[in-house]
C-alpha cells in the first residue's frame, strides 16, 4: 500500500516500502528511481522488483516523483516540476526512509538523478551507496529535448520565452499521445547537467549500465560514451550490457532476468 512522505504541509511524495525483517546479515536495500513521466503503479519493472526483493530478503523503496502518479503536484506547476526538485526529493526520501546501504536502480532519468546523489549529494548519502544500476540511462536528456523543440520552431528566443511555455512532445508511452514539457523544466535542468569530461575517477563503487540496442529514445552509443566517462583508473567499476533486441523500457522477461542477475552480482561484491 502506498504511503505519503510529507515535503511541506500541502505537498507529499507517494512511496511504497518493503522492509526485510530477517535475522540474517543486513544486505543492501534497493531504491528504484523512476524515469520522467513514469509511475510506480502498473509498472512491470516495479512489480518484478518488489517480488524479487521479497524473495531475496532485501529492503525495497519505490516512489513517484513530484507531479507523477500518486504524488502531489501538477505539470502545470512549472516552477516545481524540475530536475532539481526531483533530485532533492530523492535525497530526502533516501535520508528518511532508508537506513542501510543502498543499490540505486535508476531508469532513464532516474539514473541521472542517482548519479547526482553519488556526485553531489551529502556525504552521509554518498557513503551509503553500494552501487548503481542504470536502465537505459538518460543523463542530460533535457538538452536533446530542447534541441528537438527548437527544430519544431519552439523556444527559439530563449531570453524572451515565458517559463510556462510548453512543448507537447509526442510519446507512445502517454495515453494522450503527448507529454507536456515546460521551458522552465528544460532551463532549470542546465543547473544539473553532468560534464562527462569531469566525472572520471569520481565514483569507485560498481556501476552497471543496461541498454537496448533497439531503444528509440536514447541511443545506446550515448551509454557507451557514458561508460567510458565513468570508469575509474584505480578499480574495475563499470560494466555495460547491450541487449540486442531491447527497447527503452527493458521490461520484457528476458530483460528483467538480466537485471536480477546484475543485482545479485552487485550484492555479492558487497559481501566480499
Amino acid at each position: 500500500m502506498a504511503r505519503r512522505f510529507a515535503i511541506s504541509p500541502h505537498e507529499y511524495i507517494s512511496f511504497q516500502k518493503y522492509v526485510n525483517h530477517s535475522i540474517r546479515k543486513k544486505l543492501p536495500g534497493l531504491t528504484y528511481v523512476n524515469g520522467f513521466h513514469s509511475e510506480m503503479q502498473n509498472s512491470r519493472k516495479v512489480t518484478h522488483l518488489i517480488n524479487f526483493c521479497v524473495n531475496n530478503n532485501l529492503d525495497f523503496l519505490i516512489f513517484d516523483h513530484y507531479a507523477h502518479g500518486l504524488s502531489s503536484g501538477s505539470f502545470t506547476d512549472v516552477f516545481n516540476v524540475t530536475i532539481g526538485r526531483m533530485y532533492n526529493d530523492l535525497c530526502n526520501i533516501m535520508k528518511h526512509e532508508t537506513t542501510n546501504s543502498q543499490i540505486l536502480v535508476g531508469s532513464s532519468m532516474g539514473f541521472w538523478l542517482s548519479l547526482l546523489v553519488a556526485l553531489k549529494g551529502e556525504e552521509q548519502l554518498k557513503n551509503r551507496i553500494t552501487g548503481i544500476i542504470g536502465i537505459a540511462p538518460a543523463i542530460n536528456f533535457t538538452e536533446n529535448i530542447l534541441k528537438e523543440a527548437k527544430e519544431k520552431g519552439l523556444f527559439l528566443d530563449e531570453s524572451n520565452t515565458s517559463p510556462d511555455s510548453f512543448y507537447h512532445r509526442q510519446s507512445k508511452y502517454s495515453p494522450t499521445g503527448t507529454y507536456p514539457i515546460s521551458f522552465h523544466f528544460l532551463q532549470e535542468a542546465r543547473n544539473h547537467l553532468l560534464d562527462l569530461k569531469n566525472i572520471r575517477n569520481k565514483i569507485k563503487f560498481p556501476i552497471v549500465l543496461l541498454h537496448g540496442k533497439l531503444d528509440p529514445d536514447i541511443s545506446y552509443e550515448e551509454t557507451l560514451k557514458l561508460a567510458s566517462a565513468l570508469k575509474s583508473d584505480f578499480v574495475d567499476n563499470v560494466k555495460t550490457i547491450l541487449i540486442h533486441n531491447g527497447d527503452h523500457r527493458l521490461s520484457k522477461e528476458q530483460d528483467l532476468k538480466i537485471l536480477d542477475k546484475e543485482i545479485i552480482q552487485m550484492i555479492g561484491r558487497f559481501n566480499k
